[in-house]
């Protein structure tokens, strides 16, 4: 399957708002829910396969897609997000995103498109992980409808800082 990711919107055949029910009509193509767990708050997120993003529902609706490195077919207006160099997929949300990102915490944060990336990125290091580096592939992506990237990104604000990736 290809998951084409529209910011805002969903990922593949999966968008945000659609209920679980909604979604089980393509389990075929992403396979059955293997478990589900339901936080604090009352939010249930699915798990299906390494190979499958992870679903999250609030009050019964999808509000955030979890997409491992282990996902295939994953690309942002034609980019591979985990086939193509991490600095290019960074280059490039950056400018999706017209503006800058906001760098901490090991994330890459993209605001107007509501995502953010871990382990493309390291700040300590001021690196871009490198396919063939050897080091394990833990690069993931992250949408979030608009209200849930509000409720759970937004309050880190204070412990990320804006910053400009240059392509050279």
């Amino acid at each position: 399957m290809d998951w084409d990711i529209a910011p805002l919107v969903g990922a593949g055949p999966i968008t945000f708002g659609s209920s679980a029910e909604t979604v089980a009509k393509w389990n075929g193509e992403i396979g059955e829910v293997q478990r589900a767990i339901t936080d604090r708050q009352g939010n249930v997120t699915e798990f299906r396969s390494i190979h499958t993003p992870n679903l999250t529902y609030k009050d019964g609706k999808l509000v955030f897609i979890g997409i491992s490195s282990r996902v295939k077919n994953v690309q942002i207006e034609g980019v591979k997000i985990f086939e193509s160099k991490a600095k290019d997929v960074i280059l490039h949300l950056q400018r999706l995103n017209q503006k800058d990102p906001n760098i901490g915490l090991g994330l890459v944060a993209f605001d107007n498109l509501c995502l953010y990336t871990s382990g493309f990125y390291m700040e300590k290091q001021s690196t871009f992980f490198l396919l063939s580096s050897g080091e394990q592939d833990d690069r993931s992506i992250s949408l979030f409808s608009k209200e849930m990237y509000e409720n759970s990104v937004s309050p880190y604000g204070s412990q990320l800082q804006s910053y400009h990736f240059r392509s050279s």
